[in-house]
């Protein structure tokens, strides 16, 4: 477990969620996503137990049967205004929390410092 980088890593993500939130997402970088959730998609479907739990999905969530027939040209078909729209809308950097696991003394500290707030610590294995 890498903890010396867990302080970094979040201040980094935060960063790009109030960018994503605040100015929006580029176009080069939606197009970036977008080829890689469409080229990777196939292979969320590689296996028994992956097309069962694909399958589980259409139940548990109440989808539609060709739910997955769609959904990879819905993700090519994207706009740039619907995901800053949704950024904007729905990406809320001041409402965010997130859950850390790994060894407390070592983490705590550096959250803090980092200026993502103190941690709560709910579970300890000592």
């Amino acid at each position: 477990m890498k903890t010396d980088v867990t302080g970094p890593a979040l201040v980094d993500m935060v960063a790009e969620l109030r960018t994503m939130h605040e100015t929006g997402v580029k176009s080069d970088e939606l197009e970036l996503a977008r080829s890689y959730r469409a080229g990777v998609f196939p292979i969320n479907f590689a296996g028994p137990g992956a097309v069962a739990a694909g399958l589980g999905d259409l139940v548990v969530h109440g989808l539609p049967d060709d739910y997955f027939d769609k959904l990879r040209q819905q993700v090519l078909d994207v706009s740039l205004e619907q995901v800053n729209d949704a950024a904007t809308g729905r990406v809320k950097p001041a409402q965010l929390v997130g859950i850390v696991v790994g060894d407390a003394e070592q983490v705590a500290d550096g959250l803090a410092d980092a200026g993502l707030g103190k941690p709560e610590i709910v579970a300890d294995e000592d």
